[in-house]
C-alpha cells in the first residue's frame, strides 16, 4: 500500500462497465452505483488478451504500478492528476486475499481537450480566446509542477491527456511514461540523440546543451509493445537517462510538446487529423483560420516549438506570458491548494 494512494477499496465485480475511453488499454468508464460515473484505470482482462501472447503483460503491470506510485506522490496541485481515492481489487478463486486490479478516478465531465476540439470542429465553432488562453496557462502550470516541484517528466504531453473538469479547468493525466505521440514529441527524443551540458557559459543565457548522435549499437530501454508501432522512440526513451544526468533536456523536450499542444488547441487540430504523422518534423505549422489569435501568442507558441532545443524558452517564460495574457482576457480560475503546498503561481482567486 502506498501512503495516500487510496482511502477505500471496491471489488471489480461491483462495477458496471460502459466501454473503453479512447486511450490506453484498461481505461474504462464505469458506474459504481453511487450516482456518478468513474474512470477505471488498470490491468483488466482486455489488456491481458492484448498483451499476453507477445509476452509484455508483466511489463504492462509494471507500467501501471509505476504510474500509480508516481501519482501517489503528487501534492495537491493545480492541473496535475491527484492520487486515486479508490483501489479496485479481485480475489482469485480459492484464495482469501484480494489483489489490486486497478484504480478509480473521478469522471472528467467534459472529456479531454482533444475531444473538446473535435466537438467544436464538428459544430463549426471557434473555441473562445478566453478559454484557449486559460487552458494554455493551465497546461504550462501542469508542466511547471511536473519538472520543478515533482522533479519528474510526463513524456506524452498531448491535448488528449489534458482532461476538463466541471469547472472547465484542466488536469494532466496518463503518467505511464512509456509512450510519446509522434505529432507532439520533440525531434530530439527520437532515440538517436544524446544530450549533455557543455562547458560553454554566458552570463546572459543558460548554459547551452550539446546534442550528439548516438554512434554505438542499437539500444532498448522500452518494453516491446509492438502493438503500439515500430517507431524508434518506442525502443529508446531518452527521458529515463536525461531525467538523472540532464534534467534541463527533459524540460526543453516537454516545452516542445507543450508548444505543439497549445498550437493544436489554438489552431483547433484534432488528434484524429494527425493519425498519419510519423515524426514531429512532418507536421507543417500554420495559423489558418486563426485571425483572432494575437501575434504575440503565435510567437510564444512558435518559440516553444523551435527545432533547436536551446532556442526554446524554459517553462517559467511561458508561465509568466500566459499569466499576463490571462489577466488581459479576464483571468483564470484556479482550484485551491492544500495548506503548505508550494504554489506555482500568485494569481488571485
Amino acid at each position: 500500500m502506498l501512503p495516500g494512494l487510496a482511502k477505500e477499496v471496491a471489488d471489480f465485480s461491483s462495477l458496471e462497465r460502459f466501454g473503453r475511453i479512447r486511450s490506453r488499454h484498461g481505461t474504462t468508464l464505469v458506474d459504481r452505483g453511487i450516482g456518478k460515473l468513474s474512470v477505471f484505470k488498470g490491468i483488466d482482462f482486455r489488456t491481458f488478451l492484448h498483451t499476453y501472447e507477445n509476452g509484455v503483460i508483466q511489463s504492462e503491470v509494471e507500467v501501471f504500478k509505476r504510474a500509480a506510485e508516481l501519482v501517489a506522490g503528487f501534492g495537491k496541485s493545480v492541473c496535475v492528476q491527484q492520487p486515486p481515492q479508490t483501489l479496485v481489487t479481485v480475489t482469485k478463486p480459492g484464495t482469501v486475499y484480494p489483489v489490486v486490479y486497478g484504480v478509480l478516478f473521478p469522471d472528467w465531465e467534459h472529456g479531454s481537450v482533444d475531444r473538446f476540439i473535435e466537438n467544436a470542429n464538428l459544430a463549426g465553432v471557434r473555441i473562445p480566446i478566453r478559454t484557449e488562453v486559460k487552458w494554455c496557462y493551465q497546461m504550462t502550470l501542469a508542466l511547471l509542477y511536473t519538472h520543478h516541484v515533482a522533479n519528474t517528466y510526463h513524456m506524452n504531453v498531448t491535448p488528449a491527456n489534458f482532461v476538463i473538469d466541471s469547472s472547465k479547468d484542466l488536469t494532466l493525466v496518463d503518467w505511464e511514461q512509456d509512450y510519446a505521440a509522434p505529432y507532439t514529441a520533440a525531434p530530439e527524443v527520437d532515440g538517436t540523440w544524446n544530450a549533455a551540458v557543455t562547458s560553454i557559459y554566458s552570463p546572459s543565457t543558460p548554459t547551452p546543451l550539446q546534442y550528439t548522435k548516438h554512434r554505438g549499437p542499437s539500444r532498448r530501454n522500452m518494453i516491446n509493445t509492438h502493438h503500439r508501432g515500430n517507431k524508434q522512440w518506442m525502443e529508446w526513451n531518452p527521458f529515463k537517462q536525461w531525467h538523472w544526468n540532464c534534467p534541463r533536456a527533459c524540460e526543453l523536450a516537454e516545452v516542445f510538446s507543450l508548444g505543439r499542444s497549445m498550437w493544436m488547441l489554438l489552431r483547433q487540430v484534432s488528434e484524429l487529423d494527425l493519425v498519419d504523422v510519423d515524426s514531429p518534423l512532418e507536421l507543417q505549422i500554420d495559423w489558418q483560420s486563426c485571425d483572432n489569435i494575437p501575434s504575440g501568442i503565435k510567437r510564444m507558441v512558435e518559440s516553444c516549438m523551435a527545432k533547436d532545443p536551446n532556442e526554446r524558452p524554459n517553462l517559467q517564460r511561458p508561465q509568466v506570458f500566459w499569466k499576463l495574457m490571462a489577466k488581459d482576457v479576464g483571468g483564470v480560475a484556479r482550484r485551491p491548494e492544500r495548506k503548505g503546498q508550494r504554489s506555482m503561481d500568485t494569481t488571485s482567486q
